[in-house]
């Protein structure tokens, strides 16, 4: 994903969004601080950090805690953005 990629959560209540820096056993850094999110609305950008400092190229984990739940997901930001490109189907 590019390092500005939406980020859409569809809560009823506030939401918690950090974004923490992975090696390759996808494991957080332990050096590294999570990156968090003001996403009082439904939706923010990646570039959007509480820091104003943008994601690097990197694996990350994404943990979103809202209504009570938690839900984690892992993701690439690109050293590229890649969103004027065409989506090739195979």
């Amino acid at each position: 994903m590019s390092a500005d990629a939406e980020l859409s959560v569809q809560s009823k209540d506030g939401r918690i969004v950090n974004v923490n820096a992975v090696n390759a056993k996808n494991e957080p850094v332990p050096a590294q601080r999570p990156r968090y999110f003001a996403a009082r609305q439904n939706q923010t950008n990646l570039d959007k950090t509480t820091d104003g400092k943008n994601l690097a190229a990197g694996k990350y984990v994404m943990s979103i805690v809202s209504e009570g739940k938690t839900a984690s997901i892992l993701g690439f930001v690109a050293e590229h953005d890649f969103s004027s490109r065409p989506i090739r189907r195979l």
